[in-house]
């Protein structure tokens, strides 16, 4: 399947001692609404029938660690099925949301340009889901309100889901064993959880 074929490149560049040139692979709102583009299975059942009503998109994450993708929010809830791996959530419950010192910033593409090389390039599109405040190295100088952040840490190794409700700013780190990928399936739907509610009303 086209998944193998994806997931054997590490192991087999590997054994051919040549450095794998899977960097990140993310493949995002595939118009395939189960990812049997793929290769993978349907939805599991318990997965359809909290998301497909409000199903607004799906990805498959294939990543060589170490990855972080840093602290943000979604706009939507999701699930999230850890294939193999384990990704660790740092998340701020959101009843602080202030505290992470949410910010409004022109988005940065990064265009690669060759293998592990990257270029940023500003563009002109507004963004809102990225805090000022750094998790993993903060500086309360500058953020101050962050002391009083209700932080949280959530392991999901493989065979395990996690639902993240819309809202709640999350950091996300990837592992694997070496010489492994991290692979997880994400599904993004319209739920009704109290944050999403909150933020639409006090918005």
């Amino acid at each position: 399947s086209p998944l193998r074929t994806v997931l054997g490149t590490a192991p087999q560049a590997e054994s051919e001692r040549v450095i794998p040139p899977l960097e990140h692979v993310a493949v995002q709102q595939s118009p395939s609404r189960d990812l049997s583009d793929f290769g993978l299975p349907p939805l599991p059942p318990f997965v359809e029938e909290l998301v497909s009503p409000t199903l607004q998109a799906r990805n498959l994450w294939v990543a060589a660690p170490p990855k972080t993708s840093v602290l943000h929010y979604d706009w939507q809830d999701s699930v999230l099925l850890q294939v193999s791996g384990t990704k660790r959530f740092t998340l701020i419950d959101p009843a602080r949301l202030h505290t992470a010192y949410p910010a409004v910033m022109l988005m940065e593409n990064l265009v690669r340009t060759g293998a592990g090389q990257f270029e940023p390039r500003l563009t002109s599109r507004e963004v809102d889901n990225f805090p000022l405040a750094n998790i993993t190295h903060p500086d309360y100088d500058r953020h101050p309100l962050l002391r009083d952040a209700h932080v949280m840490t959530v392991e999901v190794p493989a065979g395990s889901a996690l639902f993240l409700p819309a809202y709640w700013f999350h950091q996300v780190e990837s592992f694997a064993a070496p010489g492994e990928l991290n692979v997880a399936v994400n599904y993004w739907f319209q739920g009704h959880s109290l944050a999403t509610r909150l933020y639409r009303t006090l918005r």
